[in-house]
Formats: C-alpha cells, structure tokens, sequence
C-alpha cells in the first residue's frame, strides 16, 4: 500500500468536489472508503438534506465497514436507495461467512 499521508480536510474537500461534479452531471460515482466510513456517513448525511446534491448511484467500493453500517446508509432519506456496495476478498480479507452473508 501506499505511504503517502494526506490530511483528513483534505481528502473530504476533493470527495465533496467530486460528488458534487458526479452530481451536477448525473454520473454515478465509485467511493472506495479506508478507516473512514463515519466521516463518509456524516457527508452523506449531509448530501441527504438536499437529495438533488447527491449523484444518481453511490458504489462503496471494495466496502470494508462493518455490515451493521450498511443499513444506517440505505435509511438515508431521499437518497439511501442510491447506495451499492461491492466486496472483493483480496482487499477486504473477508469471506462471506465473516460478512454476514
């Protein structure tokens, strides 16, 4: 993995800027999410307020959170059906049977 370190501040202003593009253009967006996933709630909480600033589709790629996060997603109002989650074993290190699945 990589050791480049960047504040936390920032790496939220480029999410923001980039879901707002994604938004603007009704592009779906790909979020790939490390250690973070209450800071990605809250902005989507955010976002929630004013469903029209969220993109169409939301994918939580290679999602790491715990499954009891997920639901606190799609219970968004105005936009919690726009979230999708994929999986991938080599990066998550997770079986099916450790997701819950």
């Amino acid at each position: 993995g990589s050791r480049a370190k960047t504040k936390l501040q920032h790496q939220i202003q480029l999410v923001q800027r980039q879901v707002s593009i994604a938004a603007e253009f009704q592009r779906p967006v790909s979020v790939h999410c490390v250690r973070g996933y209450s800071h990605l709630f809250e902005f989507f909480q955010q976002l929630a307020k004013h469903p029209e600033t969220c993109p169409p589709r939301v994918m939580l790629h290679s999602y790491g959170g715990s499954v009891e996060e997920i639901p606190r997603f799609y219970k968004l109002p105005g936009i919690g059906d726009r979230f999708y989650y994929s999986f991938s074993h080599a990066i998550n290190h997770r079986t099916p049977d450790k997701l819950g699945a």
